[in-house]
């Protein structure tokens, strides 16, 4: 191991200062090898990968840790959905590493362990009639006010909606993760903004958020409820979406000091050469990278990496923009307003 990489033993001190978290072994996504793809097909691939889960969650349980099983759900949704389209897959054209639907399918199976599934980002429920808040769920509620033709109040939430990205990001990936929500009913089970008004007369309503109109919508859609968290265009997703933005930058530069780990480990470390970082190392990555497109795929990163001053600004570039993340990601108070349409 490293004895001078110092942000290795940055790494290495996180799991010092958690001594008492609890452990949790987690098996991979699985190996595609039913879709119908261009790329060959490896029947029995994903066997040899289930007989590695099988062994963590055996070692899981014998060591009383818990055990998140990623491939079996994964599969059972590759099959469920190449019954509709043979090229269906979570894996992408690689058949091994999950689209950016993938991914959200394994953060969904992730916090249903977590056991926080049906946890409602807020559910709000009025009665417009007897001008009562009948319901407030992980949400605080105040200054309520009932007129004929327009119904007012404060609303805090106490967490955010779920921005579901609809963009496809990196140069690998091929669907967004929105494409999940067609699979998995994420949304209803994480990601619920619940607004409900019950009794109000029969007519349409215009619903603004801190004076910015949302949307309209009739008494008895309202009535049934409306999942905020659907509507991008409230402050609070936008402020959810800001959130994801700032994670977005922070994952980009923390992917060019993975991609240059992956040369020291995967490739200077079998040559001795193991955080040299020096004029050897760099003649022989850049060597290797007219023959291995591992190494030259993640030569760039190694070629700024291997400078301790280049690494420096990654981490104060990560650490700045996760302070901001967690300044900025604090519900506010929000005036929630119905206007009657005449």
């Amino acid at each position: 191991m490293a004895k001078s990489y110092e942000d290795y033993k940055k790494i290495e001190k996180r799991f010092q200062d958690y001594p008492q978290a609890k452990k949790v072994i987690m098996s991979s996504s699985p190996f595609d090898e039913t879709a119908k793809l261009k790329s060959q097909n490896f029947p029995g691939k994903n066997k040899a990968m289930l007989r590695i889960d099988s062994f963590q969650q055996a070692s899981a349980e014998q060591n009383h840790w818990g055990f998140i099983d990623l491939n079996r759900p994964m599969t059972a949704i590759n099959e469920r959905e190449q019954k509709r389209d043979s090229s269906f897959t979570l894996q992408g054209s690689g058949r091994i590493h999950p689209d950016e639907d993938g991914h959200l399918v394994m953060a969904s199976i992730i916090l249903q362990k977590q056991g926080l599934a049906g946890k409602d980002v807020a559910n709000i429920l009025i009665d417009a009639k007897a001008g009562k808040v009948s319901n407030a769920e992980n949400c605080t509620i105040s200054q309520l006010k009932v007129s004929p033709n327009v119904l007012k109040f404060s609303y805090l939430a106490k967490s955010l909606p779920f921005p579901v990205d609809t963009i496809v990001r990196g140069w690998e990936e091929t669907k967004p993760a929105s494409a999940a929500l067609s699979v998995i009913p994420f949304m209803k089970e994480f990601d619920n903004e619940q607004l409900a008004v019950s009794n109000l007369p029969k007519a349409n309503y215009i619903l603004k958020i801190d004076g910015r109109k949302i949307g309209e919508w009739s008494a008895d859609a309202l009535a049934k409820g409306i999942n905020l968290a659907e509507q991008k265009n409230t402050p609070e997703y936008q402020q959810a979406s800001e959130v994801m933005e700032l994670n977005e930058e922070r994952w980009a530069i923390e992917r060019k000091l993975r991609d240059y780990l992956w040369v020291e480990y995967s490739f200077l470390q079998d040559k001795g050469l193991l955080f040299h970082d020096d004029i050897t190392a760099l003649n022989s990555v850049n060597e290797a990278a007219a023959t291995n497109p591992f190494v030259r795929g993640n030569r760039d990163a190694f070629i700024a990496g291997h400078y301790k001053n280049v690494r420096e600004i990654w981490d104060n570039q990560m650490k700045q923009l996760v302070d901001k993340i967690y300044t900025i990601n604090k519900p506010v108070t929000h005036e929630i307003e119905l206007d009657k349409v005449q």
